[in-house]
């Protein structure tokens, strides 16, 4: 185990697509690339637009668009105009990949409830709720920075205030 979450939250991700990989394999499906996976991942769990994909993964508009295509010309999507956003596409696993789909959102299930029973309930639903809450805007570090120095500041004056009550009280 790391003491960095983010090294944790990593190893959590790959090993879940592995798994999901292993999977689909085992039902008939071929491996792809994780970038690949990791946007079917989005389009079976809901995700239909381009720029929310985008969004999810960390990456360009641009980069998701190419992946689309080559999944396009591989039978697995369709893409539509997004008749919200001209410069956006509405992308669906094609007729032919819905089961597809549907294999990949029992895995999921499943693995959900193998990885509850690895780690206990009471862990599992603790960690799920922490990665679904919403952090928030992301701090800048002089934000972090400064409230670091408030905080130590406020430590201090704890400090402070504490050894002045305790020499009131020793006092004659």
């Amino acid at each position: 185990m790391s003491n960095f979450i983010l090294k944790n939250l990593l190893k959590a991700a790959y090993w879940i697509d592995d798994a999901v990989q292993e999977n689909m394999e085992a039902h008939g499906f071929p491996r792809v690339s994780r970038a690949v996976s990791w946007v079917l991942l989005n389009i079976a769990q809901g995700d239909q637009r381009q720029t929310d994909i985008a969004r999810n993964l960390g990456i360009s508009r641009q980069a998701v668009g190419k992946l689309l295509i080559e999944l396009r010309h591989r039978g697995i999507v369709e893409l539509q105009a997004d008749p919200r956003d001209k410069r956006s596409r509405i992308v669906r696993f094609s007729k032919k990949h819905d089961d597809q789909k549907a294999a990949c959102i029992s895995i999921l299930t499943a693995l959900e409830v193998e990885i509850r029973a690895r780690i206990g309930a009471r862990v599992f639903d603790q960690m799920k709720r922490g990665l679904s809450a919403d952090w928030g805007k992301a701090p800048r570090l002089e934000e972090l920075s400064l409230a670091k120095k408030q905080a130590a500041g406020k430590l201090q004056l704890r400090k402070q205030v504490s050894s002045r009550v305790r020499a009131r009280l020793s006092a004659p």
